[in-house]
């Protein structure tokens, strides 16, 4: 190392202290700063002057620091337009730099330890590495991969039946009742929860009673343990596919202690909400696109059964919730680009068809039988936080975007109603007019207005935009992940823990008391998540491993219509079907190891 590179390493390395320290709100009078600009050093040092950057590295590294200063953006807007800037500088370019050296890292470890495997290349002499392909095989001789799905079944529904034991008859939120009203109480079919959730309730509801169940709670009890049943069969699924996938026990047990020992799953398996089974389709569906991704393309063209699980399960994505199908849509169009180039023109017929089909019951087949319909506000989270911020703010509105907004609103009352974190207090203010039809009738002129108001005050928009998205993409962001009990009804339906008193109290104590621990509270964040699959997708583009990447792409497309549409900034279930996929989402690039070059161990740290 000469003298001109070591300047830089330090320079870049006082940066990386400076915004490392503003980003995770580190003492600045103190040791802190100091151990972080050393450790810098050292770390940058590591590296080799020939070693080249992939784009994709940089590309996830600058993605992730502009997520970071975003979560910051009060400390650039609260003093003068030259200090925001410097501070801006110093803390997207310090932790970039930390993070290039990061990502690299993550890519070589998946490299050497688990694609690639270099590490035997210096004892192929010897025939070490004969000895440990052979002893791996051994593992998935001695385990096959349909014993690994009872026991990873067996240990899921044990892990889980304590949480219906004490929450039975199950976890029933207001959406839940509501929802109910419509299966038992005769109130007609609404959109505002998803039709398909509220039939699919009512099926097992109506199935527990012909079975001669004549009490309404143990009904419902006998609804959320079927779904606990469902939960516990797709996951134990992916378990099995990730052993089979990978030959590798380590990353099977992983999968299963994720979601065995993480509370939240157990309590979800109980809870009756769309977002619930939404997650566990959305797990089904990626599944069985690794299923059929990994076969050989003839067999793909032969796999009828393959296609039609597919479309089944893609429908019910599409119908779960309204934001996975725009999702889907998105996701099609990138098929579409794959299966055209790799001539799979099967996988891109049977997702157009299931797009088609779900057009026509959210069209026809909904008006038919559902007797209302959503608000205009529920789709229009967003925008309307925008304004109401600028209006809270007391940003200047021209005299024609007044008499325009006064016609949904009472403008005067928008400061104190505003929450920069929910949509919900603002959309009931926009709701107590209820003047839909003046607003689909002057719908262009809304359009107009939402974005001149936008070109005056961008940054405004931008401030109210990452106030209200900023938990599903900071990794330092904590919110309410589940609800207990029954919410108050008219049916009866009551909580009755089939356990004592003291048993619940027991159960509820532990399920809550480590998530303030450290690395398992991770878990809880819903960033940190974001950012492994980020991370994930960057991957498996960096290595052009394309039929993973179109299978990454869809649960991007539905984190980023969150991020588009969302009414609560962290709303835990809403992300549920990343959470559920997170095992797979993390060891899908050791799937079909077969089908990648080898490379050796001075390849790999020089290709990054």
């Amino acid at each position: 190392m000469d003298r001109k590179q070591g300047k830089q390493y330090v320079i870049r390395a006082l940066i990386s202290a400076v915004g490392i320290t503003y980003v995770w709100n580190l003492a600045i009078v103190s040791i802190y700063p100091l151990m972080i600009f050393g450790i810098c050093v050292y770390l940058y040092a590591q590296e080799k002057q020939d070693d080249k950057i992939s784009v994709y590295i940089k590309g996830t590294a600058l993605i992730f620091s502009l997520f970071l200063a975003g979560g910051k953006i009060d400390l650039f807007t609260e003093g003068t337009f030259g200090e925001g800037t410097v501070l801006l500088f110093f803390v997207i370019a310090g932790n970039y730099f930390f993070l290039c050296w990061a990502v690299k890292n993550i890519f070589q470890l998946y490299d050497t330890y688990f694609l690639y495997n270099s590490w035997t290349e210096d004892h192929i002499g010897n025939g070490q590495k004969n000895h440990d392909v052979h002893r791996q095989k051994r593992w998935v001789k001695r385990i096959s991969p349909n014993k690994v799905f009872i026991i990873s079944l067996a240990f899921l529904i044990g892990c889980w039946i304590p949480f219906w034991l004490t929450e039975y008859p199950g976890v029933f939120s207001y959406d839940s009742i509501d929802q109910f009203r419509q299966i038992v109480g005769g109130q007609p079919l609404v959109d505002h929860h998803p039709i398909i959730h509220t039939l699919w309730i009512k099926m097992w509801y109506k199935m527990a009673v012909l079975i001669g169940v004549d009490d309404i709670v143990t009904a419902c009890g006998f609804v959320s343990m079927v779904q606990l049943l469902m939960m516990a069969t797709v996951f134990s699924a992916v378990i099995r596919c990730i052993y089979q996938k990978t030959e590798r026990m380590g990353p099977a047990l992983l999968g299963m202690a994720f979601y065995g020992l993480v509370s939240y799953n157990g309590i979800y398996s109980v809870t009756i909400w769309k977002d619930v089974t939404h997650g566990m389709v959305t797990v089904l569906l990626i599944l069985l696109l690794c299923k059929y991704f990994g076969e050989t393309k003839r067999t793909r063209r032969r796999s009828l059964l393959y296609l039609a699980e597919i479309m089944v399960c893609g429908c019910m994505v599409c119908l779960f919730r309204s934001n996975a199908f725009y999702a889907y849509i998105l996701w099609v169009a990138g098929l579409t680009v794959y299966g055209m180039k790799n001539r799979d023109r099967g996988i891109v017929v049977t997702a157009v068809m299931t797009v088609v089909l779900c057009l026509i019951i959210k069209g026809p087949v909904y008006s038919s039988i559902a007797g209302g319909e959503r608000r205009w506000t529920e789709s229009m989270s967003i925008p309307l936080q925008q304004i109401a911020y600028c209006v809270a703010k007391g940003d200047e509105l021209k005299e024609e975007e007044q008499k325009l907004l006064s016609e949904l609103v009472e403008i005067e009352r928008i400061p104190e109603t505003y929450a920069p974190n929910t949509s919900d207090p603002i959309k009931v203010l926009f709701n107590e007019k209820d003047n839909t039809e003046y607003f689909m009738a002057h719908r262009g002129q809304y359009l107009k207005m939402y974005f001149q108001i936008g070109l005056r005050y961008p940054l405004d928009y931008l401030t109210a935009w990452i106030k209200e998205t900023y938990g599903y993409w900071y990794p330092d962001v904590s919110f309410w992940v589940y609800s207990r009990g029954i919410y108050e009804n008219e049916y009866g339906i009551y909580s009755r823990p089939l356990v004592s008193e003291s048993v619940v109290e027991k159960v509820r104590e532990n399920t809550d008391r480590y998530i303030e621990r450290p690395l398992y509270g991770s878990f809880w964040c819903l960033g940190v998540f974001t950012w492994c699959l980020i991370i994930m997708t960057a991957y498996t583009i960096y290595r052009r491993r394309w039929e993973l990447t179109i299978i990454y792409i869809l649960p991007v497309f539905i984190w980023g219509t969150l991020l588009i549409s969302t009414p609560v900034y962290a709303e835990f279930r809403y992300y549920y079907s990343i959470v559920g996929a997170f095992p797979i989402i993390l060891f899908m690039p050791l799937f079909n190891r077969e089908q990648v070059k080898t490379v050796s161990r001075n390849e790999v740290s020089t290709s990054i």
